[in-house]
Order: structure tokens, then C-alpha cells, then sequence
């Protein structure tokens, strides 16, 4: 009963894990001590064999000039926290690079997804209203499920290595646009390998103060 209830997971999977977002919306820059940054992005997100509408809403707040936190949420996927601390450079500086962590969930009736992310956040401005940036990342999701019939459970723990890429257009008010790509494998042997995901993502970004 355990390997038909892997079996059903790894089958799920191949779903789900379009669910993880990839959506960055910001450069190596923190926003500034006290100051508080709001973010909607819609798009698209999946892989050769299907693909889903994404909406993707962050909230950013700047705890000192060099460390932010963020919660987010989105649509079709999970929400989660984040941190992010810049090493390099400053609000100012030409380059900005920064490094994060987050932690997204989710809870689909009798599967749960736990998803734990590290992205570098780099970015050079051109100016102060232009700025390309991109995100490498790597990506460690756990899927579990339960089976309804019998109670048996089963789980795929996959790991994705991968990168963002995207412009931004303004300054606390702002447009952004972005690609993202991610190579998914499993960690376990019984389950084929998993499609590549990309996603597509276009928002607007907000200085609250």
C-alpha cells in the first residue's frame, strides 16, 4: 500500500510542481531601513506539458539598510516568509548583491507541500529608474501525500537548481518583467525525472513610505 501511495505522489508531482513559484520582482537592493515595499506580479508558470496562470503578491518591509523580510502569497501556489540580506553594495551603489532564504507551504486536501528556497539576488543599475538584475536559486520541495482509501502515505522530496532573469523600470514606483528556468530532479529512484519549469512574470511595485 506504501508503493501506491508513492506511486499517486509521483504522479501528483509532475502537477504540483508548477505550484512553486519562482518569481523574484526585485533587484540585489534592500529597500531601506523602516521602509516598506509592495509587489503584484501576474504570469504564467509550468513546463512543455502544461501550464498554469500565476499571481504572485509580496510584501517587504526593511528591518535595517541591509536586511529585509517579506510574506507572500499566490495564486494556484504557496505563500510563505522570506529574508534577504545585501553584502554587497548599497541603496545607491551601481551593483547591489544580496542572499536569501525562504520557506513557502501549501495544503492540498490530503497532500502537503513544503517548499525551502536560497536565491543570490544580483542586479546593476543603469540608473536610478533602470536596472537589470537576475536571481539564481536552489529549490528544495517536499511533497507528502495521504492515501483516502486506506491511509497509507507516500512522499517525493525534489530539488531544483535554476535562475531569474528581468529589468526594472522606475524607482519606489515601479515596472518589472521577468523569465525564470528550473531543473527539477527527485531524490528517489522510483519516480521519472521531472520537466524543466519556467515562468514568465510581469508586475507593478509600490514604496508604501
Amino acid at each position: 500500500m506504501r508503493n501506491l501511495g508513492l506511486l499517486a505522489c509521483a504522479a501528483l508531482v509532475m502537477l504540483l510542481q508548477s505550484c512553486v513559484s519562482t518569481a523574484t520582482m526585485q533587484t540585489g537592493r534592500t529597500v531601506g531601513e523602516g521602509k516598506s515595499y509592495f509587489t503584484t506580479s501576474v504570469g504564467q508558470v509550468g513546463n512543455d506539458t502544461l501550464r498554469l496562470p500565476f499571481m504572485d503578491l509580496r510584501y517587504t518591509y526593511g528591518i535595517t539598510e541591509k536586511l529585509d523580510a517579506s510574506a507572500f502569497l499566490t495564486l494556484l501556489g504557496p505563500g510563505g516568509l522570506g529574508v534577504k540580506y545585501q553584502f554587497l553594495g548599497d541603496g545607491e551603489s551601481q551593483t547591489a548583491v544580496s542572499v536569501g532564504l525562504q520557506f513557502a507551504a501549501i495544503k492540498f486536501s490530503n497532500i502537503f507541500i513544503r517548499d525551502f528556497s536560497i536565491p543570490v539576488y544580483a542586479s546593476y543599475h543603469v540608473s536610478e529608474k533602470f536596472a537589470f538584475y537576475g536571481a539564481p536559486r536552489f529549490n528544495l520541495s517536499m511533497f507528502s501525500i495521504e492515501n483516502s482509501f486506506d491511509g497509507s502515505k507516500g512522499a517525493i522530496t525534489t530539488f531544483g537548481v535554476g535562475s531569474t532573469f528581468g529589468f526594472k523600470l522606475g524607482g519606489r514606483n515601479s515596472l518589472m518583467m521577468e523569465y525564470s528556468f528550473m531543473k527539477i530532479n527527485n531524490l528517489d529512484d522510483n519516480v521519472s525525472e521531472l520537466l524543466p519549469m519556467t515562468q514568465f512574470m510581469i508586475g507593478v511595485g509600490r514604496g508604501i513610505r
